[in-house]
């Protein structure tokens, strides 16, 4: 039997479609639309699913830009877990692994951080990481210098695919890869009805925002993406929580006088892992100014005010929760992408 819940959801989408076609006729420009918040909001999944959702996907250039990122962050953390051992004095439990370290040791000085991967390099790469060792190492490198990138354990068990000749990343590939480009990363995406350009602005560039955010005056939407479950964690140089940290970014982007005739879209993430977070940490020991119940539902619409109050240029607001991991929540995305960027862009043109 079919769920209210899916029935409303099935109509929805259903209107938003032929809505989208009826209204966007004639919209034949790429529509622009800037992408905020904090790096591990969950930002960059969001426009990954996006793109593999879209009518283009990734374009063959793009995927070789992947198989590239791919192969070079397999490297890199690999010399990370070579120096992480001579910094710790441990070697191999196995005896046969010393001359796999010492291979990869002179493949590093002939070739340093070059993404150069074949057969022999694999080979010599899963021997280190299923070696005895591999757990002390973990062990007494993690919080140091040495620490390996979130997705490294996922690009170990799957050297031996990276290294073939002919590899293509896969989707799961993509996704559990995080792309570290500084600066501002351009997307395109086509849809059935209109095409649209997302450039994420990185956090370490909005110190410098004066240089850069008069060029995006034309946007259409400002994006704006909060991991919920985030409420409790503090940032590295930074004395305050992750979702106060959000909520400065966002009272400085959505107030910005370049921005006065964009919408704003507001995406809350990470549902999930916020209810259960919720049983054990407290939302109002971070947040001592609410008052209500310890009800996930309660504290959600909380924060949605808190975000809408610091729109004071009062930008037309459109929250959203998101759950990356649902493709009823996934597919719901893009439709309120398309009806909020096409309405705000006809809206600018004078057709609605």
């Amino acid at each position: 039997m079919i769920s209210e819940s899916s029935k409303e959801d099935k109509a929805r989408s259903v209107a938003i479609d032929r809505r989208l076609k009826q209204d966007s006729r004639g919209l034949c420009q790429n529509v622009k639309v800037l992408l905020f918040g904090l790096e591990d909001s969950g930002k960059d999944a969001m426009v990954k699913h996006m793109k593999l959702k879209s009518a283009n996907g990734y374009t063959r250039s793009e995927l070789i830009e992947w198989r590239q990122m791919i192969k070079a962050k397999l490297l890199r953390n690999v010399f990370v877990l070579l120096d992480a051992m001579e910094q710790c004095g441990i070697e191999p439990g196995n005896e046969s692994n010393i001359s796999h370290c010492e291979f990869l040791m002179r493949c590093r000085l002939d070739n340093p951080m070059n993404g150069r991967l074949d057969f022999h390099i694999g080979v010599a790469i899963q021997a280190l990481w299923n070696d005895p060792c591999m757990a002390k190492v973990l062990k007494h490198s993690a919080g140091t210098d040495y620490t390996l990138d979130g997705e490294a354990r996922y690009l170990f068990e799957q050297t031996s695919r990276i290294v073939q000749p002919h590899y293509e990343p896969t989707v799961e590939d993509i996704l559990r890869t995080n792309d570290e480009s500084r600066g501002i990363r351009e997307t395109d995406f086509v849809f059935e009805t209109f095409q649209m350009t997302i450039f994420d602005i990185n956090t370490r560039q909005l110190g410098e925002q004066q240089k850069w955010i008069h060029a995006f005056e034309t946007v259409t939407s400002i994006m704006f993406v909060v991991d919920l479950a985030d409420y409790e964690s503090i940032h590295s140089d930074h004395d305050s929580g992750g979702m106060t940290e959000s909520l400065t970014l966002f009272d400085s982007m959505v107030n910005s006088r370049w921005f006065s005739r964009s919408s704003v879209i507001l995406f809350l993430t990470n549902m999930h892992a916020f209810r259960n977070k919720l049983l054990r940490t407290p939302f109002s020991s971070y947040f001592p100014d609410y008052t209500g119940p310890d009800d996930a539902a309660a504290i959600l619409q909380y924060i949605i005010k808190r975000f809408n109050a610091c729109n004071r240029c009062h930008l037309d607001f459109f929250p959203h929760v998101l759950e990356l991991s649902d493709p009823v929540s996934l597919k719901l995305l893009l439709k309120a992408v398309q009806e909020t960027t096409v309405n705000n862009a006809l809206r600018t043109l004078g057709k609605i």
